[in-house]
Formats: structure tokens, sequence, C-alpha cells
């Protein structure tokens, strides 16, 4: 007889502790004492105001769904030739299989609206506990709409298994054959945070199901989860249409379970998970958050079977690690490049507006310089031209006063001549010495200007490399935090290349 392991587990969510929420989750679990079928529950009530009484709404559907699984169970194992027929039936028989599968769910939800309205009797909610929904409430709306909730469950025969499910969450199988899904149908209204109920008016027509044949495809192991395990992975819808595997996170999670639950042991891995669980939901695992909801898990695990394939299951949890560690890497360098090129592009031009403002001051110091040079030199010139006309001044009166009174009436002509080529020639000198004159001030004007914007240059030039540093203290930090995390993204994706070139 196969060697069958049951358990199950709820935790209060990190969000719920830190707001002092009740937990909404509830969860069971069963192996008949002779070991032919085996159960898996758990439910998560809605966190909306208006289902305010959704923890009780769980417990209850879990405490249903146990017990109305348990007597179909002794039911169809009453006898061989019931058992057989029954697996005849349902597998050959479609429309046996659907109306056995709706008596089933219709049971559970009679028996589920049954014990909910009977609370509702005796316990009427309160106007403060009604809330906002007060009106809603008074006016005829479904009261058992308050006790909202989801269900999973799982039935395990010997040679078949039941899987029946309302609302979000998922249920893990794993099969003889290594490979692993998540066989039951999905409701395309269960996105983000909205969620089918057992409280929905439809409930019935929209439970979805699915059976197994075990001796077709035998299952090793099954697992259901409410969705605070799934919302922990990014993964968890992104495998529609994408690029990742859909739900690798939760095949991650389960699968790594299940090593625990081989290495360790049944009852030390029933001490263990109460508090793996609360830290997953704060933390995660292979994720970079957990989801802070409640986590409830169950399960149905073959341990006669399944030793054997966790050494598969170990080298694909570390590879889904290693690859979610490589996503976020590559995430965050992502979402760093265009601040890293913003950065860079913001150094690289504070440098070069410093390198040009740089030559600029070396020009205008070099020309300072030469004009300053070319000033001294012109100076020279000028007093060599004073020096030149005051001696011509000098040989110009000392002459006209040799001349003066010294010649007779015939010379006086040529005599004025002289003195007037004598005049017009110092004239000349002056007018060449004033415009020397000028061009010196000229010259002292370009000099002031220069020194002007040498002075000018200086500040701006400081300003200039301020900034500059400091745009490169900017750089420099962002870069070195970017690159560190380049390197370990490279030596992640160097582990995922040993690993498989290793398995």
């Amino acid at each position: 007889m196969d060697q069958v392991f049951t358990f199950h587990e709820t935790v209060r969510g990190h969000l719920h502790v830190m707001n002092e929420f009740p937990c909404e989750d509830s969860s069971s679990s069963f192996s008949a004492e002779n070991g032919r079928y085996h159960i898996a529950i758990v439910a998560d009530g809605h966190g909306s105001e208006s289902c305010f009484r959704s923890d009780y709404g769980s417990k209850v559907a879990t405490e249903v769904a146990l017990e109305c699984l348990q007597q179909f169970a002794e039911a169809t194992l009453a006898s061989e030739e019931l058992e057989k027929r029954f697996y005849k039936d349902i597998f050959s028989n479609p429309r046996y299989r659907h109306m056995t599968v709706r008596r089933l769910t219709d049971t559970i939800l009679a028996e589920w609206h049954d014990r909910v309205l009977e609370e509702y009797k005796n316990n009427p909610p309160t106007l403060e506990e009604m809330g906002e929904s007060a009106t809603e409430y008074q006016n005829g709306k479904n009261p058992a709409h308050i006790y909202g909730t989801t269900l999973i469950a799982a039935l395990k025969l010997p040679q078949c298994m039941i899987l029946l499910h309302q609302g979000d969450g998922r249920c893990d199988v794993f099969y003889e054959d290594g490979s692993v899904d998540q066989p039951i149908p999905w409701d395309s209204r269960c996105e983000d945070t909205a969620t089918t109920s057992l409280c929905d008016e439809d409930a019935a027509e929209r439970f979805r199901s699915c059976v197994l044949n075990l001796a077709e495809k035998p299952v090793i192991a099954c697992y259901v989860g409410c969705d605070g395990v799934e919302d922990a992975y990014r993964d968890t819808y992104e495998g529609l249409g994408g690029s990742h595997v859909l739900m690798g996170g939760v095949h991650a999670f389960y699968k790594y379970l299940t090593c625990q639950i081989v290495q360790m042991g049944n009852e030390t891995f029933k001490s263990w998970l109460p508090d793996f669980l609360a830290k997953f939901s704060a933390d995660g695992i292979f994720s970079r958050s957990g989801s802070g909801d409640d986590v409830s898990v169950s399960g149905i695990v073959d341990l006669s079977k399944i030793s054997s394939y966790t050494e598969g299951y170990a080298y694909d949890v570390k590879l889904y690690a290693l690859e979610e560690d490589l996503f976020w890497k590559e995430n965050e360098l992502g979402g760093k490049t265009r601040k890293h090129g913003i950065l860079k592009k913001r150094f690289d031009d504070a440098k070069l507006d410093f390198e040009n403002a740089s030559v600029t001051q070396n020009t205008l110091t070099e020309s300072l310089a030469q004009l300053q040079n070319c000033r001294i030199e012109f100076a020279r010139k000028i007093e060599a031209a004073k020096e030149e006309l005051e001696a011509y001044r000098q040989d110009a009166e000392s002459a006209t006063g040799q001349f003066e009174g010294r010649y007779v009436t015939r010379f006086a002509t040529a005599m004025q001549r002289f003195i007037e080529d004598i005049s017009t020639g110092y004239s000349q000198k002056e007018a060449a010495y004033s415009k020397m004159l000028e061009q010196l001030v000229q010259f002292d004007g370009k000099i002031k200007q220069i020194e002007e914007q040498i002075e000018c240059g200086k500040k701006n030039l400081l300003e200039l490399e301020t900034k500059r540093d400091e745009a490169q203290s900017a750089f420099e930090e962002y870069d070195t935090k970017y690159q560190a995390i380049d390197v370990e993204r490279g030596k992640i994706a160097d582990q995922i290349k040993a690993l498989k070139e290793g398995m």
C-alpha cells in the first residue's frame, strides 16, 4: 500500500498582523485509517469590507467540504463492486462524470449556505459590523455574502482524483512521469483582487472541477493553496503568452515543500511549516517579497514514490531561484540604465564645459601676455619717438635762432621756406607721437578688457570645476553601484550556466 502523507496549515498574513486584521483563511486535510482515500482543502475568505465575516465563511467551507468528501469517499469505496463501477462510469461516461461532480459541489454549496445562514440567523450582524454596507443588507442583499470565501478541495481515491475549485488560489499536481501542472480550468474572472465565491448567485454553475485517472497518469503529490502563495510570484500571470513559464514560482514553491517533507520527515515538517509560511507571507521565497496575505496550504503526498524525484525538484528549485535573481538583477540594471546614462552625460558635459572654459582662459591669458609685451615694446617706441621729437624741436629752434637777423633780404624767402619746412616736420612728428599715445590708450583699454574677462573667467571656471566635480562624484557613486549589480548579474548568469552544464 502506498505511504501517503496529508497535511494542512494556515497562518495569519504579515499585513493582517501589521494592520490587526483577522486571519480569513482556513485549511484542512484527512487520511482514512485504511489509507484508501485522502483529502486536502483550503478556503480563503474575502478581505472586502462587505464580507466582514469571511473568516467564519472559510472555516465553514473547509468543514463542510471535508464532511461531504468523506461521505462521498466512504460511499464510493463501500464495496469492491461499487468502487469498480464508479471508476468505469466516471472515466467512460462524461454525463455521469458531470452529474457526479455536480451533485458533490451542489451538496457542498447547499451545506455551506445552510450553515452560514444559520449563523446569520442566530447571530445577526450589528450596524457597526455592516458599516457602509448596512443599507444594502437591510434592503435584502444576500446575507451569505458577508461570509464570502473561495474553496479548493482534492479527494484522492485509489484510482481517481477529484479536484474542485471555486474562486482563486491554485492546485498543483505532481505526476509520476515527472511533470507538474494545474489541471483545474481557470476562471478568467479571478484577476487581481477580483474573485468568484461560494456566495455568488451563480456559484453552482461556476464551480470548476477536474477528474484524473490515476491508472493512466499516476499522481504522486497534490497541493492546494490560497492566493497568498501565488501572489508572491511575478510569473503567476506573466506566463500567459509571455516568455516565462506559467506558474513557475508556484511550482518551485511546492517542489521546495516536497523536498522539505522528504528531508525532514512528516512530524518535523509539520512543526517547521507554520513559521516558514509566516516568514513567506512577509518576505517570500524565490521572490522579492511575500504577498503579505494570509497563507494556507494543504497537500497529499505519496512518500513511497516522491523521494526519488526530490533531486530533480531541488535542481528545478535552485535553477528557478537563480533565474529569478537574474531577472531582478537585470530588471534593477534596466531601471538604473537611464539614470546611469543621464549622470554619465551630465558628467561628460560638465567636464567638456570645464575643459572648454580652461582653453578659453588659457587663450585669454596668452593673449594678455602677448598684449602686455606688445605694450611694453610700443611704450619703448613712444619714448623713443618722444625723445626724437624733443630733439627735433630743439634743433629746429636752434636753427631758426641762428638764421634770424643774419641774412640779407634776398635770403629771406628761402629762410622762410626752411623755417616752414621745419615747422611742418615737427607738426607731423608731433601728430605721429599723439597718434601713438592714442594707440597706447587703446592698448591699455584692451588689456583692461582682457584682464576683466580673465577675472570673470576665473569665477566661471571655479563654478564649472565645482559642477564637474559634483557631476563626477554623483556619476562615480552611482556607477559603483551599477557596476556592482552588473557583476552580481554576471555571477548569477555564470551559476545558471554551470548548473545547466552540470545536470
